[in-house]
């Protein structure tokens, strides 16, 4: 079977709404990763996803299959410069966080003591490297509690963060 699609271009404001919740991929390479991570964010009500440059692409294949069609239906930009995905940022007043592994030494705020309930955005970064430094040097590091493991998959990490922004926005 052949299917010839057409995928709607969106423009970097429609990721930004009166309560955005962006996750902005930053060189995360696996395209599974990336998809299942785009699937999430359709899940749990983010206003759109960023692939940084260095990323995978959301056109490949192992991309939209892991997505399972939310790329069809969530707003996103494809190899965006990260400076200008800083900017967009800062010029929406977005609170941005890091997804960072548990580290000696190193402070980051525990997830179950943020406060995700006004507009953010999620940097997950490289699978290998984790948030680069352009990011993290301006986002406040946030971090999963673990036991038994340093750190979480790409879109694992990923979903956990969306679904308690979630559950945060949800709550009366």
């Amino acid at each position: 079977m052949i299917a010839l699609v057409e995928l709607p271009v969106w423009s970097i404001d429609r990721l930004f709404t009166e309560r955005s919740l962006v996750v902005v991929l930053d060189g995360v390479q696996d395209p599974g990763n990336a998809g299942a991570a785009v699937r999430a964010a359709e899940a749990f009500g983010a206003s759109g996803v960023i692939f940084v440059k260095g990323s995978a692409s959301p056109f490949n294949a192992k991309t939209l299959r892991a997505s399972a069609g939310s790329l069809f239906r969530m707003p996103f930009l494809a190899a965006f410069d990260p400076a200008v995905t800083r900017a967009a940022l800062d010029r929406n007043r977005l609170a941005v966080y890091a997804a960072m592994p548990r580290e000696a030494g190193q402070p980051a705020l525990p997830l179950t003591r943020a406060d995700f309930r006004l507009p953010c955005a999620f940097v997950i970064g490289n699978e290998g490297r984790g948030v680069s430094e352009e990011f993290r040097s301006q986002a406040r590091a946030v971090t999963i509690p673990t036991a038994g493991v340093e750190s979480l998959n790409a879109s694992i990490a990923a979903a956990i963060l969306l679904y308690e922004t979630h559950r945060q926005r949800s709550a009366p």
